[in-house]
């Protein structure tokens, strides 16, 4: 398959496993980050495992295979604010040197890293980047799918995508072979789909997955509005939630 000139970047994956799917609420149990460079040809994985400080529900451990007990046995860091600090810390430099953070779903973990950050008073990715409009270049696969094959059947997890696009994933729910599976979607959704993207640069393609999120989650809550389900409000901030925050965490810092 040829290549494109989106085969080639530098980039940072990232990925969390958690104790449950609520942003505001819920804690990280582990984490991952797949620096690749050198047009691919060089990666480093840097995990993680995290004590939460909270039990861990059955159906979360069931899916990443970490317990209470294990995250704590397994901890990389006595501290838990210490691992938030580096994990940040590289999220930050990667960003600051123009090197994208590739994930699936990443308002989710980017927002839970966020709240988790404030509650341990750990400096912020926000603090750290001067201000939301600076967490760039982000790159997250779910947009970029959804927008380039939006009637597409089937699920859209990132098992199923990794299917669609032909990317091997080994262990789905390891934050290490899910971070590193993005990474390699990115590249595959933009060449299959070249002719979506023409002309358009790294800062482009972030400002547009910004618009494109809010247009997928309105018509979510369109779709949700007209069947009478309930939801919960269907947020399109991205790359974070921001409005939508409880007052408890701290929405409108």
């Amino acid at each position: 398959m040829a290549s494109s000139k989106w085969d080639g970047f530098d980039c940072l994956g990232f990925d969390l496993e958690t104790s449950g799917v609520d942003v505001w609420g819920d804690r990280i149990v582990t984490a991952a980050l797949v620096a690749i460079w050198d047009d691919g040809r060089k990666r480093h994985l840097t995990s993680y495992v995290v004590d939460p400080g909270i039990d861990i529900p059955e159906g979360a451990a069931a899916i990443h295979g970490y317990t209470r007990d294990r995250a704590i046995r397994e901890a990389t860091h006595a501290d838990p604010s210490q691992a938030l600090f580096e994990i940040s810390g590289r999220l930050a430099t990667a960003m600051g040197r123009g090197i994208p953070i590739v994930g699936a779903n990443l308002s989710y973990d980017l927002t839970l890293l966020e709240t988790e950050n404030r509650r341990l008073e750990v400096p912020t990715l926000v603090d750290r980047m001067g201000g939301h409009t600076k967490i760039q270049p982000v790159v997250d696969v779910m947009v970029l799918d959804k927008h380039v094959d939006p009637y597409r059947k089937g699920g859209r997890k990132l098992e199923q995508l990794c299917t669609t696009y032909g990317v091997k994933l080994d262990d789905a729910h390891n934050a290490g072979a899910d971070a590193l599976a993005a990474c390699l979607l990115w590249p595959a959704i933009m060449r299959k789909h070249a002719s979506k993207f023409p002309g358009m640069t790294l800062p482009a393609l972030h400002q547009s997955q910004v618009g494109w999120k809010r247009k997928q989650m309105d018509g979510l809550r369109e779709y949700f509005d007209k069947k009478g389900t309930e939801h919960d409000g269907c947020c399109g901030e991205w790359p974070l939630h921001r409005a939508c925050a409880p007052a408890l965490v701290g929405g409108a810092r």
